[in-house]
């Protein structure tokens, strides 16, 4: 953009210089192609001795070129005369018939646009535009002083960048001939040339898969009948009822503020994980190659190590509630043994009281 001034003035200072070196000879030009020697002989003596050749050498090329521009004339309108005639017969009527209605439309259009300009509105818009012109000019009148000075020292500055920007671009050309013409640069634009290629046709065929898709797809609604079409324009017809009356925009408006609030609360959150996010990324990059390496696949395993971990940790809970549960049924039964045993004592001191007593 800082380059484009000179670049403008450079390429007017360039169609100037062009413009004045070729005065003149479009007169003589023409004359050669009119074949009028008169104006030829004129035009000639106006010119300088090396524009003068130039002429000549042109006006024999012009009298070699006359064979080619007949034959390719003759072939060019060959049988068309007889044609025209059944055309004009078939087409001017109607022709005749449209342009005098489209005249009359115009007619009554220009009407119009007179009957609205004798009104005071339309006096009363010409008298405003005129004073607001005015006064713009007239502001603009005290700037065109400094707008010329700082274009001049723009374009006065940024020549040099234009000139090497210049040299930039043909030195790329000349690099890209030179590249274009070896072996290696041929070998390369024929390979991009069979990409290219290649891309276009894939390009083609998916267009032609999604145009046989689509076929398919409106083909197989005409085979259900008018019920999928008609089904669809119902669908249609109550979603735009909806967005159109009052509960759907309260709807809208409230699903769009609540995503916007979603927008502003991460945009709010993500500079604080972005950052020490990028002093990670930073200090790797500035790692040597084999202490990345080890890094990287440090933390790699640090990610599958606390992703197994909680799949582990889940584990370990539930076999611990299995183990604690089992412990508990354990002593359960440890504790009804018990029971049984002192159960079974206390018959046994029963029984043989009874057995002293007989």
């Amino acid at each position: 953009l800082v380059a484009m001034p000179g670049a403008m003035v450079a390429t007017r200072v360039a169609s100037a210089t062009l413009k004045v070196g070729l005065s003149g000879m479009g007169d003589a030009m023409s004359a050669v192609a009119e074949g009028d020697a008169k104006a030829l002989k004129e035009a000639l003596e106006k010119l300088p001795p090396s524009a003068r050749a130039f002429v000549r050498e042109s006006a024999g090329i012009h009298k070699s070129f006359k064979d080619i521009r007949r034959d390719v004339q003759d072939r060019l309108f060959d049988d068309l005369a007889k044609q025209i005639d059944p055309v004009s017969r078939n087409l001017l009527p109607s022709v005749h018939k449209g342009m005098v209605g489209v005249a009359g439309s115009f007619n009554t259009g220009a009407k119009e646009a007179a009957k609205f300009a004798q009104t005071p509105v339309a006096r009363g818009a010409v008298n405003t535009i005129f004073a607001s012109t005015t006064r713009i000019m007239d502001n603009l009148a005290t700037a065109v002083q400094p707008a010329l000075r700082g274009i001049t020292t723009l374009t006065a500055k940024s020549l040099p960048l234009a000139e090497r920007m210049a040299g930039w671009a043909i030195n790329g050309v000349k690099a890209a001939g030179a590249f274009l013409s070896s072996e290696r640069g041929a070998a390369k634009l024929a390979a991009w040339t069979q990409r290219a290629g290649d891309t276009l046709a894939q390009l083609g065929r998916i267009a032609a898969n999604l145009g046989r898709f689509l076929g398919g797809v409106f083909r197989s609604t005409q085979g259900a009948g008018d019920g999928a079409l008609a089904t669809i324009e119902q669908i249609t017809a109550k979603m735009a009822t909806f967005s159109q009356g009052a509960d759907g925009q309260a709807r809208m408006a409230e699903t769009f503020r609540l995503l916007l609030d979603i927008l502003r609360a991460v945009s709010g959150v993500l500079p604080i994980f972005l950052g020490p996010l990028g002093a990670v990324l930073k200090i790797m990059t500035a790692l040597p190659e084999p202490a990345r390496g080890v890094v990287v696949q440090l933390l790699a395993f640090s990610v599958v190590a606390v992703a197994l971990g909680g799949k582990l940790s889940l584990l370990f809970r539930v076999v611990t509630g299995v183990s604690g549960a089992m412990i508990s049924a354990g002593g359960a039964a440890i504790q009804f043994g018990s029971g049984l045993l002192k159960g079974g004592a206390a018959l046994g001191e029963n029984a043989g009281a009874a057995a002293r007593a007989g």
